[in-house]
């Protein structure tokens, strides 16, 4: 018996050495407010905890699923970065890079990645084309490792000849506030109803600005959530989709933030308007909201409608600091009418295709007073998106569901 004891206890102690040890390796989940980067509701911020990509968003605001359409597959892996060595021996126009350059498979940045050609890489334009949303893109032979491959490259990334294109001397320009008496007021595919694209600025591995503790990524998202509940909530005949509905870069694969590819989920869903939400950071020494606007035909349009959610903005106590706009740094990009394309890639693309579209900088998150006033809260962050969702409705002239 004294033997069946010695055995039941040891087997006893190996027990609860177990239950301990996993007791003591168990990782918390942590809170929600936590997992999603949470700001608090007091004036002092802590640091928020970087959101998992399989964080859910906001409980209070359900999230349209996002629509995503791409013809050819991205790379899995960042390919290769490779350097033309000399000229290939075929036949064309001679250039080189002016940056670091995808080397694609067909044209458009969507395309499957073949190389990442180096700066000043050599090479010869075999032909030209345009891409879905009227860039040009050019069909190129470079030396890589002894051999001439052909891929493809955007346009506005060669020097022909190895000579500098001229930049614009201008940087963005004051446009001032658009008439805010035009509307929209047509709906492009005839069906009855209006769809809103919003764009929460980076996200994923792109932070954005980041000031007193908080992140300009989670901001932009929580706007863009709180736009989404109001107008889909309040308005008749509206949907709403968004570029990402949580935190995750909108192309994984890139070292850059994909701006085409943001496009590309309002040129799929068919957008009536598109409206990127961002914060602005400028040294602090500024206060105010702002939009960027495109130009050419859609120029009055974008700026009546980012004018109507400024003035909105401007009802929450942010300053108004009217519209900008700004040319191409390339002269390559030329409207048919000659004037420079817009800078702004995001303004250009949605032009490209139609869309109305602005750009929203809400305030100035890295000026103290800017931030504590208007960004240090999510009830704040929701004032925002809902004056975002009444311009808007305001400009799509949306019938109230009351009514």
């Amino acid at each position: 018996m004294s033997r069946l004891r010695r055995v039941f206890e040891l087997l006893t102690v190996v027990a609860i050495a177990i239950l301990v040890f996993l007791a003591c390796t168990e990782v918390s989940p942590g809170t929600e407010e936590q997992q999603l980067g949470m700001i608090s509701n007091t004036p002092t911020i802590a640091p928020p905890t970087e959101p998992t990509p399989s964080a859910e968003p906001v409980p209070s605001v359900q999230a349209t699923p996002t629509p995503w359409n791409t013809p050819t597959p991205m790379s899995a892996e960042m390919p290769p970065l490779k350097k033309g060595s000399k000229y290939a021996d075929v036949e064309g126009e001679q250039g080189v890079l002016n940056e670091r350059e995808y080397f694609r498979s067909a044209p458009g940045r969507n395309q499957r990645r073949v190389y990442r050609l180096e700066y000043h890489t050599k090479l010869v334009i075999v032909d030209r084309y345009k891409s879905e949303f009227n860039e040009t893109w050019y069909r190129v032979a470079v030396v890589i490792d002894g051999k001439t491959e052909y891929g493809y490259v955007q346009a506005s990334s060669v020097d022909i000849g190895k000579a500098k294109p001229t930049p614009a001397k201008t940087g963005p320009v004051n446009c001032g506030n658009g008439d805010t008496s035009i509307r929209h007021g047509e709906d492009r595919n005839g069906d009855g109803v209006y769809v809103v694209v919003l764009d929460p600025g980076h996200g994923g591995d792109f932070y954005g600005a980041s000031h007193y503790g908080a992140i300009e990524k989670i901001l932009n998202l929580k706007v863009a959530l709180a736009c989404q509940e109001y107008l889909e909530n309040t308005y008749e005949n509206v949907i709403v989709y968004l570029t990402r509905d949580r935190d995750r870069s909108i192309d994984p694969v890139s070292d850059v933030d994909d701006l085409e590819l943001r496009v590309r989920v309002a040129v799929d869903v068919e957008a009536d308007i598109m409206v990127s939400l961002h914060f602005d950071a400028d040294g602090g020494r500024h206060r105010g909201a702002e939009g960027l606007v495109t130009k050419g035909e859609l120029h009055e349009r974008s700026a009546a409608l980012s004018s109507l959610i400024l003035e909105n903005l401007e009802a929450l106590g942010i300053e108004n600091l009217g519209n900008r706009k700004r040319r191409s740094e390339r002269s390559r990009y030329d409207y048919p009418d000659g004037e420079y394309m817009d800078g702004y890639l995001i303004n250009r693309l949605a032009a490209e295709s139609g869309i109305v579209n602005c750009i929203i900088e809400h305030a100035q998150m890295d000026n103290e007073d800017d931030f504590y006033d208007f960004c240090n809260t999510d009830e704040k962050l929701k004032k925002i998106g809902i004056a975002d969702a009444i311009g808007i409705a305001t400009y799509l002239e949306l019938i109230p569901k009351s009514q």
